[in-house]
């Protein structure tokens, strides 16, 4: 409390009459005692004062900081000798209201009838403190988390300010008064920019919460406290995963004015802008890789943590194919070639030029059929036909290829012909040849001999892979209706027995024609076709199989593979600037050019790449790179 006598004035025209004192008729006032400062609203203004001689009234004046009147109050105890008034802190000039830190510090002053008054007595209204909260709890309240969906994705985070002034006794207390609080945020350096899709400050930061007025928005925001001390915004991030923000509440002595003096600020915790996506549908095949494990948010989510992105896997975790038909080893059976697919093949018919009754032993490629008639390919094999002289005798085995021919006993007298039984075929002439000649003097001929030109045969080949591989994509449109229409994942087995790693999976269809090639899959690493014998196994240069959002991941590969490829398809499901345009020949987008990066097109392995512009951890984060 401060205290000492006061400074008496009356009018102009008097003389001292002692040191600090002038005396002018019977008149003179001092404050004897004032508080060095005081809360409004909470406690009050004490001010004692003494009058000498008679006075007829007297009124206590209250100056803001540049001399401005806050308050005129008449009436106020007026007897010679010690007198108190308490002053609540209310102003009566203009708009009534509390006196704030923003008039500190005060002049009082004390003025009586006849003219006299006190010199002014200084009392201060100070800011104690102020306290910044945002209600969070939890694991990581730091993260503002990304909206996975609307037209607005920019994250949000409610703020309040809670503002106490000193007490008399120098101690905090939350009063009515309205102080203005000034809110502005600190950027980190390494933000995404502007123009990479970050914010500046020309860019919307600040929102108004109900109840609480706000001027600005962009790089500040100001509003006064409520009659419980507090001041609330929202403040609005950037959409980029990784920004960093640390907002400030300041209070400044002119509300406003942000060039003016600081009387207290308060910095509130770093936020850090996290995007966030639901995998939800996964679903398992009985006998297929276990999404169940691999799919967890703890496997998924370290490739995703350096990129400031959550995954959350939805509810229900990973259920079951409930469809029958899709839910065996392979999603898609074998379907043996038709007819019009299949290598000519033919029985063989033996002409004699006279009486003969040898035995011709011919040995090849001949078709196996099962009990149904159905081709199920060829195999090594041999027929032996007894000649009949001039009358044809024709086998009953059916040969796509002949390795040789042998004649039980030579007979130069005898010629010999060879012809298939059931015709020509496209591209070839009948066949028909004089095997003597090929016999010389001995009895056995090797041949090569097929009954279809080789460009024939590889049309119909690829005419057969075509239409399993259009099995393929039926048994996913099952398996499509029969999950979900959204980003979808099956945990698979094989998708054909084709593509079953290590499995025997190799056909004799087309086992006389070792040349020819057709096209398994579009596109490895490199951008060369992949082909293969159609009776290979079918090469496949993945491990996941995507189909309208629907994702295969298939067994086999190198341990963690799969662990590897749920990740990419599950990058490939968030909320990203795209990844590139990858490599290959369907030019597909959305794929790292880096071979090392986990969203590579083809054997996408380990962590998404940090290399210039491709730099897939940034797209993941947001950054719109060319």
């Amino acid at each position: 409390m401060g205290n000492g006598s006061g400074v008496a004035r009356s009018t102009p025209e008097g003389a001292p009459t002692r040191p600090g004192e002038v005396r002018v008729g019977v008149v003179t006032v001092a404050i004897t005692r004032a508080p060095a400062r005081f809360a409004p609203s909470v406690e009050s203004c004490e001010v004692q004062y003494r009058i000498t001689g008679t006075a007829t009234a007297a009124q206590l004046e209250v100056r803001d900081r540049g001399g401005t009147l806050l308050a005129r109050i008449a009436g106020i105890p007026f007897a010679t000798g010690a007198n108190t008034y308490t002053w609540d802190g209310r102003t009566n000039q203009g708009t009534a209201r509390f006196a704030t830190p923003h008039d500190s510090a005060l002049a009082l002053k004390i003025v009586t009838t006849p003219a006299a008054e006190s010199a002014p007595r200084a009392v201060a209204i100070e800011v104690h403190s102020i306290e910044v909260a945002d209600g969070r709890t939890g694991d990581n309240p730091e993260r503002m988390l990304r909206p996975e969906s609307g037209s607005d994705r920019d994250p949000r985070v409610e703020l309040t300010a809670t503002v106490k002034l000193k007490r008399s006794n120098n101690t905090g207390v939350v009063t009515q008064v309205a102080i203005g609080v000034d809110w502005v945020y600190e950027a980190d350096a390494a933000n995404c920019p502007r123009n990479k899709g970050g914010k500046d400050d020309t860019s919307r930061h600040f929102e108004a919460v109900s109840g609480f007025a706000m001027t600005g928005g962009n790089s500040y925001a100001a509003n006064p406290t409520n009659t419980s001390g507090q001041s609330r915004v929202k403040f609005v991030a950037s959409e980029v995963a990784g920004d960093k923000f640390r907002l400030v509440a300041r209070v400044l002595q002119t509300p406003g004015t942000r060039t003016s003096a600081v009387l207290a600020t308060q910095r509130g915790r770093t936020y850090e802008v996290w995007r966030q996506f639901t995998y939800s549908n996964f679903f398992q095949i009985p006998s297929g890789v276990s999404l169940a494990t691999i799919s967890t948010e703890a496997n998924v989510q370290t490739v995703f943590t350096p990129a400031f992105t959550k995954f959350n896997r939805g509810a229900g975790a990973v259920r079951d194919v409930t469809n029958a038909s899709l839910t065996g080893e392979y999603l898609a059976p074998l379907a043996a070639p038709r007819a019009s697919e299949l290598p000519a093949a033919s029985r063989l018919k033996f002409t004699s030029d006279g009486e003969d009754t040898r035995t011709v032993t011919v040995r090849g490629k001949v078709r196996s059929t099962n009990a149904g008639g159905e081709v199920t390919g060829t195999s090594d094999d041999s027929e032996t036909i007894t000649l009949r002289g001039t009358t044809p005798a024709t086998g009953t085995k059916y040969f796509q290829k002949l390795d040789r021919v042998t004649v039980s006993a030579s007979n130069p007298a005898r010629a010999l012909n060879m012809e298939p039984a059931d015709g020509p075929h496209a591209g070839n002439a009948d066949h028909v040849m004089n095997i003597t000649m090929f016999l010389g003097r001995g009895t056995s001929v090797p041949l090569d001999l097929v009954f279809e030109d080789e460009s024939a045969v590889q049309t119909k080949a690829q005419a057969w892979v075509d239409r399993n591989w259009r099995g393929i994509n039926s048994a996913v449109d099952s398996l499509r209706s029969a999950t979900s229409s959204g980003y979808c994942m099956v945990g698979g087995r094989y998708l054909h027995p084709k593509h079953a790693s290590g499995r025997t999976t190799r056909t004799t269809f087309y086992a006389g024609y070792s040349n020819i090639t057709i096209t398994a899959v579009s596109t490895d690493s490199s951008g060369t076709l992949l082909t293969a014998h159609p009776d290979a196994p079918w090469p496949v240069a993945f491990l996941g199989w995507a189909s309208r959002n629907l994702i295969i991941i298939l067994q086999g590969g190198a341990s963690g593979q799969a662990q590897d490829v749920v990740r990419h398809e599950v990058a490939h499901a968030s909320d990203h600037h795209p990844f590139g345009t990858g490599s290959g020949s369907s030019g597909a987008s959305d794929h790292c050019a880096q071979t090392r990066c986990l969203m590579a097109q083809i054997e996408g392995r380990g962590q998404l790449c940090t290399t210039g512009t491709d730099h897939s951890r940034k797209r993941m984060m947001g950054w719109q790179l060319p």
